[in-house]
């Protein structure tokens, strides 16, 4: 993997069909077991609300001091935020997504940061903070519908997508009066509570078992890193990185110090569902933004179509023409659309069908 260790956080994205998938309560119950294990944490480091880079950077920043030049000494204006464990709960991950794209934002930039290493730093001069140690992990909920949309070309080239595991998400059990507790809460907790006390107190390096290794080495590692083109490769490009950080957590979880074959088989089981999530989610999608809302728009006026006005329309003035008529023969070009032009005794209509 490198010479940089792995830090054994974690981002995801919980994806449902539609708001009906309950994604959102899918928190209650691990909230309630980290609230059982520790309080203070749960109350005070699960946050929500991330807009930009240097609010990112600010929840988890290092003690700031300047020169008092009356004492001679550096004095410190700012304490800093002591415990760097931070984790973000977006319940509109769609949100998050939109404010990435404003420009200037560096929401992306530090989240990508703050997944690949634990020192974050600003590079504006009007706000110097940094953080060393940040401990930073995330979990959005969103629709498909919403990540399609909003997820955009940059984010799925830069490297922001890949770092998150995507998971298809659906509710179980139509439940009209809530899910009251889990039944075995006190074993969850209890079990959670010794892991906590393992990892705080074994804290290291998680190493490999030999028979893990050896696995990993030869039947594992070499398909995960082989990669594939397009969008969907694009988005599964950490597939390594994922699988082991997932192995080190589950061995964490286990108590154990050292990556053992039941580790590794719990991550690749994992990632394995998170891999057929994104082929689910983005298979179809081609990566560009115009193509892709058009063919959704194109697909949803079924028989009837669409005319070239209402095309114009879907995109409210804030796509140019031309990009618009690139998308357009792009489909018409392979026969994935089909263009008709009717007579109205005035202007003729062109209207425009999905085919395939």
């Amino acid at each position: 993997m490198g010479p940089r260790p792995q830090h054994l956080k974690e981002y995801a994205v919980l994806v449902g069909r539609s708001s009906k998938a309950r994604k959102g309560t899918s928190w209650e119950h691990p909230e309630a077991l980290f609230r059982a294990v520790d309080g203070p944490w749960a109350d005070r480091r699960v946050v929500s609300g991330l807009s930009s880079g240097e609010g990112l950077i600010y929840a988890v920043r290092d003690a700031v001091e300047t020169y008092d030049a009356k004492s001679g000494e550096m004095k410190v204006v700012d304490p800093g935020e002591a415990d760097k464990r931070l984790m973000v709960v977006e319940g509109e991950f769609a949100r998050v997504l939109k404010v990435m794209g404003r420009d200037g934002n560096s929401l992306s930039a530090v989240a990508r940061d703050a997944f690949d290493r634990d020192r974050l730093q600003n590079q504006t001069k009007n706000d110097p903070h940094r953080s060393t140690g940040a401990h930073v992990s995330i979990v959005g909920h969103i629709t498909s519908e919403e990540l399609l949309r909003h997820l955009n070309q940059t984010e799925q080239a830069n490297g922001f997508a890949n770092r998150f595991l995507f998971a298809m998400v659906r509710r179980s059990n139509i439940l009209p009066f809530g899910g009251g507790k889990v039944e075995n809460q006190k074993e969850l907790v209890d079990e959670l509570r010794e892991s906590v006390k393992f990892g705080r107190r074994e804290a290291g390096e998680i190493t490999w078992g030999e028979e893990s290794k050896l696995l990993w080495a030869e039947e594992i590692y070499p398909g995960l890193s082989e990669g594939e083109e397009g969008l969907v490769g694009g988005i599964l490009g950490r597939a390594e990185t994922h699988v082991l950080r997932l192995a080190a957590l589950y061995a964490v979880m286990d108590r154990s110090k050292m990556i053992e074959p039941p580790h590794l088989f719990a991550a690749l089981s994992l990632w394995d569902y998170c891999e057929a999530s994104v082929r689910l989610i983005f298979g179809n999608a081609s990566g560009d933004r115009t193509l892709d809302t058009l063919v959704e728009a194109l697909r949803n006026a079924g028989t009837g179509g669409m005319t070239r006005t209402e095309i114009h329309h879907l995109f409210s003035g804030h796509t140019k023409s031309d990009e618009i008529e690139r998308a357009l023969m792009t489909l018409l070009g392979p026969g994935r659309a089909s263009r008709t032009f009717e007579d109205t005794g005035g202007r003729r209509i062109e209207r425009w069908r999905f085919v395939r």
